[in-house]
């Protein structure tokens, strides 16, 4: 597998809505780890040098999910896509850290330290620049998706909306308090997806 590149656009990188001309069908998927854009100003803050962000951005980006999700586009569903890596703003977690479990591991919705336990910014993070990263780029993509999946829900009378991630079996989160109340998600082993209503 060759990653693809990260993709360049004025320092912002926003989520993608992929629909295959017309949304025919009451699915919206959330991909929200597929993305490796780091704005240069996000990573002139990270810790890690280059060679170790580049093996962190490899082991936390679930490579081509977007990709595997587009057959249902192409059936005439929706996708929101994160196109920015997780290690910028993981736009899966809950936005307060007082909600998010791993935000006591220093990986809630902004990371403050790697998977293995080893910083990736400075702690505690400035609230200035906590708040920068959220409005550019976890509330777009929230806004994005929630509109999409009301849309879906008054053009269909109810919608369901897929979260696609990529787990080892072993490591699945299949318990609710994932999902938002505003809209739903769904977490399974590997490529499998459990939809719930919106």
């Amino acid at each position: 597998m060759v990653p693809r590149k990260p993709r360049r656009n004025r320092g912002l990188c926003l989520s993608d809505v992929v629909v295959h001309r017309v949304q025919t069908i009451p699915i919206v998927g959330h991909i929200p780890h597929s993305g490796t854009h780091i704005p240069g100003w996000v990573r002139s803050a990270l810790l890690l040098s280059d060679e170790e962000l580049d093996l962190k951005l490899r082991k936390m980006t679930d490579w081509y999910t977007d990709q595997l999700f587009h057959c249902v586009v192409q059936m005439g569903g929706a996708a929101v896509v994160c196109r920015h890596s997780r290690l910028v703003v993981d736009v899966e977690w809950f936005e307060n850290d007082e909600d998010e479990i791993m935000a006591s591991r220093g990986m809630g919705m902004i990371y403050t330290r790697t998977s293995s336990g080893r910083p990736l910014r400075s702690e505690p993070l400035p609230a200035e620049e906590r708040e920068t990263l959220v409005e550019k780029f976890y509330r777009p993509h929230h806004r994005k998706w929630k509109r999409w999946c009301l849309q879906a829900s008054v053009s269909f009378q109810r919608a369901s909306s897929w979260t696609v991630t990529l787990f080892r079996p072993d490591l699945c989160l299949t318990s609710s308090i994932r999902i938002p109340r505003d809209r739903t998600s769904a977490w399974g082993p590997t490529t499998t997806i459990r939809p719930r209503r919106c």
